[in-house]
């Protein structure tokens, strides 16, 4: 927490708190004890009515002056409705499927599973899908504001986890969450925990967005650094030409463009060079996928994958080497890695494309210059052209790269690694800041609504 602190001094001031003078035994092991004078009931108790399904409809009715048909996917992640997904179904359907302001929504299913919704200050009529479960409060007994504040909580997370633990597949329905153990302050500390928690989270979400807002400038920066690097070079004194490339203005003098092709190999697992999965193995030859490379275009064997040496051997073409470039040809199209370091024998599955680059080329700078914004508008407009989203070998062959002099390609790369790292660490350390930020939001919700402190 010293980094908190030390990035966000006037987060300190929420850090102190009194706690109650007495308590027992919640006799729930992630809520540990409570003050004496709370309660512990099962949701199913303080509702107002059962819990209820939403609505098995398509909802693809679009008209405004009918009740508006939520949906999981129509809330962001902050879990505010969105604007632009509207649906709605007509009010003879939606009728038995209304929301009122202060009710819950739980999800059932899927990926968002145990996730909850607070229906609230909604100018309109609303009705639920049946992907989720609506939990509507009674008021005399829980408020909604604590309510949901409590299934923002650790104690939520882990009795939901308890419920994982005893299935197959994750899917939570009303039979589980009417029997979810809630805290059960009185009425009055509920409004003042409820109060509370507003301010304190608002507090820290101003400071989570201020970081974010930090982070993405970083990240504009970045781009703008390499951009500028691999399109205008590092002497912003040389003399210009027309590049002739759309999405492209001028270039240095010394430059040439040339098409991949001209300058590399370009290679793929083709034809009778496929294989099945009787030729993948337990023990042989790596083989590379679009799997193996991440969000950074850097390779990650955390998952490896095997071919059989006989398979291997029979295609030395594609035999990865140190200085190769391998594309993604299918699937998460246009992603790319340099085979920076010695990986052993490996090769290339079918989705993927390896560029064995000449000696007109360092491939460090193919490698940042494939992550400027040309490659990216190429790639962008091969794929939206085609039915099936991939790029050919033959549209690889001749893509367009610009190329400085070996010498100024290496000063491009050496600068962009230095410039970049620096960069790239201080996207990490704010990062890091904003996951303190959420921790510490976490926090002093489970404190609150398991009276660990007193508010």
């Amino acid at each position: 927490m010293a980094i908190l602190n030390q990035a966000n001094p006037q987060i300190k001031k929420i850090m102190v708190q009194t706690t109650y003078e007495t308590y027992k035994p919640s006799g729930i092991e992630w809520i540990g004890d409570v003050p004496e004078e709370w309660e512990i009931k099962r949701l199913k108790d303080v509702l107002e009515e059962k819990l209820m399904y939403g609505a098995n409809e398509v909802g693809d009715d679009e008209d405004e002056s009918n009740p508006r048909y939520i949906r999981i996917t129509d809330f962001d992640e902050n879990g505010e409705l969105r604007s632009d997904t509207f649906k709605s179904l007509p009010l003879n359907i939606a009728k038995d499927y209304l929301l009122k302001s202060g009710d819950i929504l739980f999800a059932r299913s899927g990926a968002t599973v145990g996730k909850t919704f607070q229906f609230k200050n909604y100018n309109g009529l609303a009705c639920f899908a049946g992907y989720l479960i609506k939990a509507s409060p009674n008021e005399t007994r829980i408020t909604s504001d604590y309510l949901f504040y409590y299934t923002q909580c650790e104690a939520y997370e882990n009795w939901k986890n308890s419920i994982f633990n005893k299935a197959t597949i994750e899917n939570i329905g009303a039979d589980k969450y009417q029997f979810l153990k809630v805290t059960i302050p009185p009425k009055s500390e509920q409004l003042a925990i409820a109060n509370y928690l507003d301010d304190q989270t608002q507090k820290i979400d101003r400071l989570i967005a201020n970081k974010k807002a930090q982070a993405e400038k970083l990240k504009e920066l970045r781009q703008i650094e390499i951009n500028n690097a691999v399109t205008k070079g590092l002497n912003p004194n040389a003399e210009m030409k027309d590049s002739g490339i759309e999405w492209m203005r001028k270039i240095p003098e010394n430059w040439k463009v040339k098409r991949i092709k001209d300058v590399a190999s370009v290679r793929g697992r083709i034809g009778f060079r496929g294989y099945t999965v009787d030729d993948i193995v337990e023990e042989g030859a790596l083989v590379i996928g679009a799997k193996h490379l991440n969000s950074s275009n850097q390779l990650n064997f955390q998952d490896p994958e095997y071919i059989s040496w006989e398979k291997y051997y029979e295609s030395p073409e594609i035999m990865v080497q140190v200085g190769d470039v391998l594309i993604v040809q299918r699937g998460s199209v246009g992603k790319f890695a340099l085979v920076e370091n010695e990986i052993g024998p490996a090769t290339i599955n079918p989705s993927m494309i390896l560029l064995r680059l000449n000696s007109r080329v360092y491939p460090k700078f193919l490698f940042w210059f494939s992550l400027g914004e040309y490659f990216f508008n190429v790639i962008k407009t091969i794929v939206s052209s085609t039915a099936v989203p991939m790029i050919s070998q033959m549209q690889a062959g001749v893509f367009r790269v610009l190329l400085p002099p070996i010498e100024e390609q290496i000063e491009i790369a050496n600068y962009l690694q230095d410039r970049i790292t620096a960069i790239d660490q201080l996207i990490k350390n704010i990062e890091a800041q904003i996951e303190k930020l959420q921790e510490l939001r976490k926090i002093k919700i489970y404190e609150a609504v398991t009276g660990k402190i007193k508010v």
